[in-house]
């Protein structure tokens, strides 16, 4: 049998998918698993797109993968693969490697090496080298106009909303991270908020800079919110792999207690007419699947440990 293997390589002069053997021993291989395969003079991780009988080249000249990661994309995303390299004028390995997680992607299609593995993060012990870390710049004359008014705030019984706008670049992180330490001094509490989960641990790692001596001091639970209830029942298993995703990069960086992924509300207009297709195409279903059984036991969960502070130490 000969397996139909589309290596994730970022070149658009290469068309898959390309045939290797079969591999015996690495358990059972079908469309959708992933394959570390020998390319050229590298070795890339690979999706399986498809089985064969046999293929157009002599079996001799066929390599074989050198392992299995032992995880799989359903059929239904590598299907769905298929049709946003179609559609929007791409290849299969690109579009491919938009439904796999960052961690299995991240610095594997041009590196030479010949030991792939799936990167797990360092854990960072919060105030190690952090307190000596350089000072932060003097603010702009934007960011000085923006904080007089924003410090005034804080102090105000009942603060009214305030919007921060500027352009990528203009030093917003930077204002935040003074209005955090601002607050803090005053015994206050602060809450941040990213609207992605891939920019997380980038925005982490900024106010652990600024910060990591004081969450060192202080428990921290994380949460994420998803869309795993929207989807069908084929794929929600999948999806929820996105839990410990998440969970392996963040909560070494902030020694968090535990994480925990939620199904959101998901509607039309969340989505861009690309996302609309993409969820389309995987069955997915608008609506709101918030489970607030689960929601109110994470959140007692918390607040028990944080009453009962001796035995809530390995919550």
């Amino acid at each position: 049998m000969i397996v139909r293997v589309e290596p994730l390589t970022s070149t658009r002069a290469l068309k898959g998918p390309f045939d290797y053997l079969r591999p015996e021993g690495f358990g059972e291989v079908e469309v959708g698993s992933l394959l570390v395969v020998p390319f050229g003079r590298r070795e890339l991780l690979g999706v399986v797109v498809g089985i064969a009988r046999s293929s157009d080249l002599a079996e001799s000249r066929l390599l074989a993968p050198v392992r299995a990661l032992g995880i799989a994309l359903p059929p239904e995303l590598v299907e769905l693969g298929s049709w946003i390299a179609a559609e929007y004028c791409s290849t299969v390995p690109r579009a491919l490697r938009l439904l796999l997680p960052p961690s299995l992607t991240r610095g594997q299609l041009t590196g030479r090496s010949r030991n792939l593995q799936a990167r797990r993060p360092a854990h960072v012990r919060l105030g190690a080298g952090r307190e000596a870390s350089a000072e932060p710049p003097p603010p702009t004359v934007e960011q000085r106009e923006a904080l007089e008014d924003l410090l005034g705030a804080i102090g105000e019984p009942e603060p009214e909303p305030r919007l921060l706008q500027g352009v990528t670049g203009s030093g917003k992180t930077e204002v935040y991270l003074r209005l955090a330490a601002a607050a803090l001094a005053r015994d206050r509490g602060v809450i941040v908020l990213v609207p992605e989960i891939a920019l997380a641990p980038q925005i982490m790692s900024r106010f652990l800079d600024r910060f990591g001596a004081v969450l060192e001091r202080r428990p921290v639970w994380l949460f994420s919110v998803g869309m795993p209830g929207a989807l069908p029942a084929r794929l929600q298993r999948w999806a929820m792999q996105e839990e410990d995703q998440i969970g392996d990069r963040l909560k070494p960086l902030v020694r968090a207690r535990d994480h925990r992924l939620f199904s959101g509300a998901v509607r039309k207009e969340h989505l861009g007419v690309p996302g609309r297709a993409r969820f389309r195409v995987m069955g997915g279903r608008y609506g709101d699947f918030r489970n607030w059984s689960e929601i109110e036991a994470f959140a007692d969960a918390v607040v028990h440990a944080l009453q009962h502070p001796a035995r809530g130490a390995t919550a």
